[in-house]
């Protein structure tokens, strides 16, 4: 392993990452791309936020209770009140309403989640897709026991839950997966595990595959993969939102790369 390529970026590192990112962006004036279009008008124009997940996640944030947060992108585990991994970890409201109109739009019938952490993004997921499985997979037991509680909270039915390793538990998940699957990879930012979880996917998908890798520009290690991943023969257009990547495999898709600002 590379521990300096997987070590996560200084903030400095991170606006300069970003700074690229906004040189090289789009917004839909500059596309020509009539999927990006369509993209960009019906996910990114509909990121509202969810009244009822956002005051969980309010608690949350209020909580200064520790736990033993094991995070398998990292090397060591580490004492974490919750509240800090609210403000650190979970994705923001504009960024999870995306992802869950990602699911609603592309009309996915499964999503498969690595990475549950909290269970804000989750819940985002279930709340605007009710009629979907959606399976997630978190190695700590303790953060996905307060996940769980959430979601009932929430009155959320339609999340199962693993606590587990990703490299345990994927690969029968992927098996049982129907053809309209949407991947959301949200753990282990290591460039080596990155690459290895994309072509364990890759092989078993189809045309409606869809692939959300989050923490895109987090390190070096993250950006290498990404880099490679978006150049595989295998899939066909990509997206770079900056805080996370997305990846579809429909072969009526032109082979493109877009970095879209919103």
């Amino acid at each position: 392993m590379d521990i300096k390529r997987d070590s996560p970026y200084s903030i400095f590192k991170k606006a300069g990452a970003y700074f690229f990112f906004l040189l090289d962006s789009k917004n839909k004036h500059g596309v020509h791309s009539p999927f990006v279009f369509d993209f960009i008008q019906n996910v990114l124009s509909k990121n509202l936020p969810i009244k009822e997940i956002e005051i969980e996640r309010a608690k949350l944030k209020k909580d200064h209770s520790f736990l033993i947060f094991k995070d398998f992108g990292q090397r060591d585990d580490r004492k974490c009140s919750i509240s800090t991994i609210a403000k650190k970890s979970l994705k923001r409201p504009k960024e999870a309403a995306i992802i869950a109109q990602i699911v609603k739009h592309y009309k996915v019938n499964k999503v498969i989640e690595m990475g549950t952490s909290l269970g804000i993004t989750t819940a985002y997921i279930a709340k605007c897709n009710p009629s979907i499985s959606i399976q997630t997979i978190e190695a700590n037991e303790e953060v996905l026991a307060i996940a769980e509680k959430n979601w009932e909270k929430l009155s959320i039915s339609n999340i199962t839950s693993f606590h587990s390793s990703f490299d345990k538990t994927l690969p029968s998940l992927i098996e049982d997966s129907p053809n309209s699957s949407l991947y959301f990879i949200d753990g282990n930012h290591r460039y080596e595990a990155t690459k290895n979880y994309f072509n364990q996917i890759a092989q078993k998908c189809n045309d409606q595959t869809i692939m959300i890798f989050d923490d895109i520009h987090w390190s070096k290690g993250m950006e290498e993969a990404w880099k490679e991943i978006i150049q595989d023969n295998r899939l066909s257009l990509s997206i770079d939102l900056f805080e996370f990547g997305i990846v579809f495999f429909n072969i009526r898709l032109q082979k493109e790369h877009f970095i879209i600002r919103y």
